[in-house]
């Protein structure tokens, strides 16, 4: 009895997997049009966020973001604190 049931359920997990694979490949075209806007996102909200990162740190290019030394508000009390940053 055990081996019975233990083989309707391979059945029904492949009839699962055979099924999501048939839903995939039915909405290709439509996952492909969703590439244009997740890529949008990726690139012009995540991407900048290296650089605002960057911006707290003593950036080392050899280092690079994760080597570099992280310095928190130390540079911009130094931009703010010169007297060429107000004329400018």
């Amino acid at each position: 009895m055990k081996t019975v049931l233990d083989g309707q359920r391979n059945h029904v997990g492949i009839k699962k997997r055979n099924i999501f694979w048939f839903r995939i490949k039915r909405d290709a075209i439509l996952y492909a049009l969703l590439l244009l806007p997740l890529s949008y996102i990726a690139i012009f909200k995540y991407v900048p966020i290296n650089g605002l990162i960057m911006a707290f740190q003593d950036y080392n290019i050899f280092a690079g973001i994760g080597g570099s030394e992280w310095v928190g508000l130390d540079v911009f009390r130094f931009i703010f604190q010169q007297d060429s940053f107000y004329r400018a």
